[in-house]
């Protein structure tokens, strides 16, 4: 059984209620800031002026939070970006699953919790990994399993959702019921980035697609496993979804998973972990949640009034496709955006705006009809009234009538009339107004 020379993941869902900074940092969460010439864990060239060589500035300022004088006049929308990491302790790092699939043990190592924060009260949460050395097989299997935190556990894993409740304690008590059950917001699962290196001499189509869909390895080729894919299907999958610069690796972005698959001699470790991962692939889970939330609250009709300037405010910080000076990384990032349905979700968002848009114009227009037409029912009835009036005036005068006596009987047949004429063009009016 093939076992990885490499592998390294990031478990990411979307926190169950926004976070704040101070809130954050009382609970014993290091704020991550990017020094002008890196931090310790970076190397000199990923501090913020690196970075900006790498990646367009506005991009930079929309993803992480720096010290550097060139972040000082960083917009206000984009105050609420912040990254905080919790340094799990040793005794608790190591989780085992025994037997986690036909007596296939697997073991890994928790490095990290993240938190990242952004505009419009959204934050999402990360548990980073890494189970370098173990059976592909086991991995797939424990990514599946831990991927569906909310989903219910078999009873078998128990014992190790007690241990990594403890490990997640951090995450727990930032929630409202503290209750590990509603980590997750927007969906069911946790999403995966996840990076292999194996001893292959180019990445396998078959495999990639086995890891990538956390399924048995060899189910392709093994016609007796009844979650065996149609060839049609995982070709289709591959042949659509996948990015690859150089011969020696290759990535699938699929809708719950990011996998990239490659030799010994591929991609750069550091790259993914401190560049793709938080930068480019995070930036792409931020934009999904925001546009499946607007989209399911304007379904339940929750919507925001301010929804159509939130999506501008969006569309100037985050909605776009070029974000580096470099190929790859745009290259990732419109497969990752592909693989996350974050188009159709923008266009579906924009199909709402601008229907929500019409019958405002038309509830307006409506609005104005209405006031315009009670505006010419009071001039035609000011008219009729001051016609009866004068025409009454003037038989009055002909017919010699003392002012001082009462009105004869053809007057009062007069002012009948006049009611009657009244509320005969109140009918015409109503009834034009109403189409009829």
């Amino acid at each position: 059984m093939a076992t990885t020379k490499y592998s390294h993941a990031f478990l990411v869902g979307s926190f169950n209620r926004p976070l704040g900074p101070q809130e954050i940092s009382n609970a014993g969460w290091k704020a991550e800031i990017i020094h002008a010439d890196g931090n310790d864990r970076y190397r000199n060239d990923r501090g913020y002026n690196g970075l900006c060589t790498l990646f367009y500035k506005a991009h930079i300022d929309a993803m992480l939070e720096s010290d550097s004088e060139l972040q000082i006049n960083r917009p206000d929308f984009l105050k609420d970006v912040h990254h905080y990491y919790y340094d799990v302790p040793k005794e608790q790092q190591i989780v085992n699953f025994n037997n986690i699939k036909e007596d296939i043990d697997y073991q890994l190592r928790i490095c990290k919790l993240h938190i990242f924060t952004f505009p419009l009260d959204i934050s999402l949460f990360s548990i980073e990994i890494d189970d370098t050395g173990q059976e592909l097989e086991a991995i797939t299997m424990g990514h599946f399993v831990l991927a569906r935190w909310a989903w219910g556990w078999d009873r078998n894993f128990m014992p190790l959702k007690e241990q990594l409740s403890q490990t997640l304690e951090p995450l727990r008590k930032l929630l409202p019921s503290q209750d590990l059950k509603n980590l997750i917001s927007g969906g069911n699962k946790l999403k995966i980035f996840q990076t292999f290196k194996l001893d292959i001499d180019e990445p396998d189509d078959k495999m990639l697609y086995e890891i990538a869909s956390c399924s048995s390895i060899g189910c392709i080729d093994d016609k007796t496993d009844r979650n065996s894919p149609a060839t049609t299907y995982w070709k289709s999958i591959v042949d659509n979804n996948s990015v690859s610069t150089f011969r020696n690796w290759k990535a699938l972005a699929l809708v719950d998973t990011f996998t990239m698959m490659g030799n010994e001699n591929s991609f750069d470790e550091d790259d993914c972990n401190f560049l793709y991962f938080p930068l480019i692939y995070i930036r792409c889970v931020f934009e999904k949640n925001f546009c499946f939330s607007r989209n399911t609250l304007y379904r339940e009709d929750r919507a925001d009034r301010k929804l159509s300037d939130q999506i501008g405010l969006m569309e100037q910080y985050y909605f776009y496709d070029n974000i580096s000076h470099n190929f790859q990384p745009n290259l990732l990032y419109q497969a990752m955006a592909k693989g996350l349905g974050i188009k159709e979700e923008r266009e579906e968002l924009s199909k709402q705006i601008k229907e929500k848009a019409k019958k405002d114009k038309e509830d307006k227009k409506e609005r104005e009809e209405k006031r315009f037409d009670n505006i010419l029912a009071g001039v035609s009835i000011f008219a009729v009234i001051s016609v009866i009036w004068d025409f009454c005036s003037i038989v009055k005068d002909a017919s010699g009538v003392d002012s001082n006596t009462s009105v004869p009987t053809y007057a009062r047949i007069f002012i009948a009339v006049g009611f009657v004429l009244i509320v005969f063009l109140w009918y015409i009016i109503y009834r034009k107004k109403d189409g009829q």
